[in-house]
């Protein structure tokens, strides 16, 4: 299959979940015009919001593990149906040129992952799984498979864990993304400083918790999160636009030829 270059992906079993990421993916349109979007379901649906849907090929409750194998795009930022974008995330693409696999760091860290997973280091970091950018090549196909076979043998019921697991145990280098892009408790909002960045992708799981609504409808900034807090993130996301237009971009340090070499040299290695 020809890889295109960029491109989102949601991933979802069930009708509800499904309802979900049409919203979802509605909401993703209205902030990126041009922007690919895949999903991947066990549904039957026919909607124009997608590029392109694909079935899926195994019946699981994790379809993400297997969209992360089947991505047809080179570079992917798969998203969970309960996420909203705000505004254009593309940049988190730049990523996957530094990292094969990014993501925001669990924040809860439950004291199960660390009474099972004893010999790893506490400081090991839980990856949230609801917003990933990844390069496809040899070594995120070996983790996405790697996870798969883990989930089914073990019967796992969270895919964090295993996640954390196989990411020291394949040596998979990860970038972290910052907060505002999976801001998963919303309660933060609450502390929320004016000179902080706007928050980019809200993680609604309450959207989990009453009727998916109108598959044809995107989801609302007004929505998911009060009128005060929606007021205060539209101010935050004006005052950067100020911000913008003052600023003096920094130069981008410039690499050696012998560190560009060696970069290239790495990137072969693991693609």
């Amino acid at each position: 299959m020809k890889r295109g270059a960029q491109g989102y992906v949601y991933a979802t079993t069930g009708q509800d979940y499904t309802t979900l990421a049409r919203r979802a993916a509605r909401t993703l349109r209205d902030a990126i015009p041009d922007a690919q979007i895949d999903l991947f379901t066990d549904q039957d649906i026919d909607d124009p919001i997608f590029d392109q849907i694909h079935r899926l090929e195994i019946d699981w409750k994790f379809p993400k593990i297997e969209a992360m194998q089947r991505s047809r795009f080179r570079d992917t930022i798969m998203l969970d149906a309960d996420t909203v974008i705000l505004t254009d995330v593309s940049e988190l693409f730049s990523m996957a040129q530094h990292y094969p696999l990014s993501a925001c760091i669990g924040y809860a860290r439950p004291a199960y992952i660390f009474t099972s997973q004893r010999d790893l280091p506490r400081w090991v970091p839980v990856l949230n799984s609801g917003v990933l950018v990844f390069r496809q090549g040899r070594r995120i196909r070996k983790l996405a498979r790697a996870w798969g076979k883990t989930m089914i043998k073990h019967k796992q019921t969270h895919d964090q864990p295993p996640l954390r697991r196989l990411c020291c145990d394949l040596g998979i280098q990860t970038g972290i993304i910052p907060p505002e892009y999976n801001l998963i408790h919303l309660t933060m909002l609450d502390v929320w400083e004016p000179h902080m960045a706007a928050p980019r992708i809200l993680h609604v799981r309450g959207l989990h918790r009453k009727p998916p609504g109108d598959p044809l409808v995107p989801i609302t900034l007004r929505d998911v999160v009060s009128e005060a807090h929606a007021g205060m993130i539209e101010d935050l996301f004006a005052a950067e636009t100020l911000w913008k237009a003052d600023a003096t971009p920094l130069p981008w340090p410039r690499r050696s030829k012998i560190g560009q070499k060696l970069l290239s040299v790495w990137k072969h290695v693991s693609s």
